[in-house]
C-alpha cells in the first residue's frame, strides 16, 4: 500500500466530484425541466455554462480518482488498479459527451429566440434530443461506475482497508446504482433514491480517507493471492 497523502487526495477528489456534480445538476435541472425550456435556455446561458464547467470538473476528478487508485493498488492488486482506472476513464468520457449535448442547447436556444415559436417545433425536437443524449450518457456512465466500483469495494472489504460496514455499503450501493441505471436505459427509471447509498458511501469514504487513509491491509489465511 502506498503513501498516505495519495489516499487523502482520493478522499478529497471523491468529495469534490460529489459537490460539483450536485451543484451542476442544481443549476441545470430547473432549466431543462421547464415547460418552455428553450426560452429558459436563452435566459439562463450563464447558469448552463457554469453547470457544464462543473460537470467537466467532475469528469477530471473522476479520472484523478482512478489514476490515484491505480498508483496505490498497482503492485498488490494489479487487476483492480487497471480495471478501476479503465472504468473511471470510460465514465468521465461518457459524462463529457453528455456535457457537449447540453452545451448544444445554447445554439438551439439562440436560433429558437430568433424565430416564431409556432414554427420552431423542429428546434424543440432537437433540444429534446440533446437532453435525451445527456440523460443516456449519464446512465451509461453510472453503469460503468457501478460495475467498476464493485471490484474496488470487494478488495476494500476483503483486505479490511476501510471499516467493514462502509465497504459493504459501497458494494450494495454500487450494485443498486448499476442496476437502476441499466433499468433506466431500458425505460424503467427508479429515480434519485437509487443513488442515495452511493452518495452516502462516497461522502463517508471521502471524509474517512482524508482523516485516516486506508487501513493497513489484512490477509486471511485462506485468502487468494493478489488480484
Amino acid at each position: 500500500m502506498e503513501n498516505r497523502s495519495a489516499a487523502a487526495w482520493v478522499g478529497l477528489l471523491f468529495l469534490v466530484a460529489m459537490a460539483v456534480s450536485i451543484a451542476g445538476n442544481l443549476l441545470l435541472l430547473p432549466v431543462i425541466g421547464s415547460d418552455d425550456y428553450l426560452a429558459e435556455v436563452v435566459s439562463s446561458e450563464v447558469e448552463i455554462r457554469i453547470a457544464a464547467l462543473l460537470m467537466i470538473v467532475n469528469s477530471i476528478s473522476v479520472v484523478g480518482i482512478g489514476a490515484l487508485i491505480y498508483q496505490i493498488f498497482r503492485e498488490e492488486h494489479t487487476l483492480l488498479a487497471i480495471s478501476y482506472l479503465a472504468t473511471r476513464i470510460v465514465e468521465a468520457v461518457t459524462l463529457a459527451f453528455g456535457v457537449i449535448s447540453i452545451l448544444s442547447l445554447l445554439s438551439i436556444g439562440d436560433e429558437y429566440a430568433q424565430i416564431d415559436k409556432a414554427s420552431g417545433a423542429y428546434l424543440v425536437s432537437q433540444g429534446i434530443s440533446a437532453i435525451s443524449r445527456n440523460w443516456y450518457a449519464y446512465n451509461i456512465a453510472m453503469i460503468f461506475l457501478g460495475l467498476g466500483s464493485l471490484f474496488f469495494c470487494y478488495v476494500l472489504l476483503r483486505r479490511r482497508l476501510i471499516p467493514t460496514l462502509l465497504s459493504t455499503l459501497g458494494i450494495a450501493g454500487y450494485f443498486i446504482l448499476a442496476l437502476s441505471s441499466a433499468l433506466a436505459v431500458l425505460d424503467t427509471d427508479l429515480g434519485l433514491i437509487s443513488t442515495a447509498p452511493v452518495f452516502l458511501f462516497e461522502v463517508t469514504l471521502g471524509i474517512w480517507l482524508l482523516a485516516r487513509g486506508f487501513n493497513a491491509p489484512q490477509q486471511t489465511s485462506n485468502a487468494p493471492g493478489p488480484v
